[in-house]
C-alpha cells in the first residue's frame, strides 16, 4: 500500500497523467490478486483457482489476517493427506486364489 501511495503521489506531482497511472496500478493489483496469483498457487499446489480464492475468503472470515496466510497451505495439506491416506488403495494384500497356490500343501 505504501508503494501505491508513493507512486500516486509522485505521479500527481510530476506527471501530467496521474489518473492513468492510478488506473493502471489498480488494474495491475486486480489482475495480480484475483487472476494471476490464484492460478499460480492453484497450479503449484494442484488446487483449482476457485478453491484457492474460497479458502482465502473463509480463512479471512474465520481467522482474520493469520487465517488468510494459513488458509491455502492448510487446504493443500488437507488435500495431500486425503489423497495419500483416504483415497489410496489398501496396502494390505487380500487373500485370493493366487496367494493360496503359493502356500505349501502336505503331500501324503
Amino acid at each position: 500500500m505504501a508503494a501505491a501511495a508513493t507512486i500516486v503521489s509522485a505521479g500527481a506531482l510530476a506527471h501530467t497523467h496521474w489518473i492513468w497511472m492510478l488506473a493502471l496500478l489498480c488494474l495491475w493489483r486486480i489482475l495480480m490478486d484475483y487472476c494471476i496469483a490464484p492460478r499460480v498457487m492453484g497450479h503449484e499446489l494442484e488446487m483449482h483457482p476457485l478453491l484457492a480464492i474460497f479458502t482465502l475468503m473463509v480463512g479471512g472470515a474465520v481467522g482474520g489476517i493469520i487465517g488468510i496466510y494459513l488458509s491455502v497451505p492448510l487446504a493443500a495439506t488437507l488435500r495431500v493427506v486425503y489423497r495419500n491416506f483416504v483415497s489410496a488403495p489398501s496396502l494390505v494384500p487380500e487373500n485370493d486364489a493366487s496367494n493360496e497356490s503359493l502356500t505349501p500343501t502336505a503331500s501324503v
